[in-house]
């Protein structure tokens, strides 16, 4: 399902970064008895989030490698941002969203239009 932001003013002031990453994680009970995912995989998410920019997307090196392999088109959507270090010194490859991903072909058809009804004006003799 896409993710749709509506615009609003405070939207408009805030200024966020994302990042995508594959690691093994798993779902606990926090101390409330609320779920959690912890694990490695949300660990390097952060990371990886530390280095965007504000309203920049960066991907792992392993989210970027299966989304290649997905499809060459795909791969086509990230350029490589070089690798980073982290505050605990752990290195991480990592890859930006292209901003202008217009070398892509479409994999998908579009949807048909919906059709509308139209409703019939009534006969000229029951007008009045």
């Amino acid at each position: 399902m896409p993710l749709r932001i509506r615009t609003s003013p405070v939207l408009h002031a805030c200024k966020f970064a994302s990042e995508s990453n594959l690691g093994p994680v798993r779902l606990v009970k926090d101390i409330n008895g609320q779920p959690n995912i912890i694990g490695d995989g949300i660990n390097v998410a952060q990371r990886v989030m530390s280095f965007a920019e504000p309203g920049q997307i960066l991907v792992s090196r392993s989210y970027y490698d299966v989304m290649a392999r997905l499809s060459e088109d795909y791969g086509k959507l990230f350029h490589y941002e070089g690798a980073k270090t982290d505050k605990h010194v752990r290195e991480h490859e990592v890859y930006a969203i292209s901003s202008s991903p217009s070398n892509l072909r479409r994999t998908v058809p579009l949807p048909a239009p919906k059709q509308t009804l139209r409703s019939e004006p009534a006969p000229a003799s029951s007008r009045s």
